[in-house]
């Protein structure tokens, strides 16, 4: 038997909850008692990467439609919309709590800058802006 580990809508980070962390293969319906703080299990096969756990049921991600501005030169701002509403976004592995679906960067240095949205409910999603 397959039970998948999620996190518990009890947990401290609501950007976490319900997020999908792995499958245990078991022979018994017992839960096992060395499950980290907030953790839990769901008798069910689930994709970490297209599913989340309500507590209940595992339910697919929701799409993100976000799009970005196209600009991309040293001191412009690039504008990332259609966000869902809160998410949390990591700008260079900086978190950043988004309220309003969207998000203004300022590409102030030369380089790489990467944004990352990682939210239970929502599907991964990953951007690559290089700013000249």
């Amino acid at each position: 038997m397959i039970l998948t580990m999620y996190v518990m809508q009890s947990h401290p980070d609501r950007h976490r909850r319900g997020m999908i962390l792995g499958q245990l293969e078991v022979d018994t319906v017992d839960i096992p008692g060395s499950l980290p703080a907030n953790v839990s299990v769901v008798n069910s096969v689930a994709d970490f990467e297209t599913e989340y756990c309500d507590g209940i049921n595992i339910l697919p991600r929701q799409a993100i439609t976000a799009t970005l501005g196209p600009e991309t030169l040293i001191g412009s701002t690039v504008t990332l919309s259609g966000l869902t509403d809160p998410c949390m976004l990591y700008v260079n592995a900086v978190a950043i709590e988004v309220v309003g679906g969207s998000y203004d960067l300022l590409l102030d240095k030369a380089g790489d800058h990467i944004i990352e949205v990682n939210e239970a409910t929502c599907e991964l999603k990953r951007w690559v802006i290089t700013a000249t």
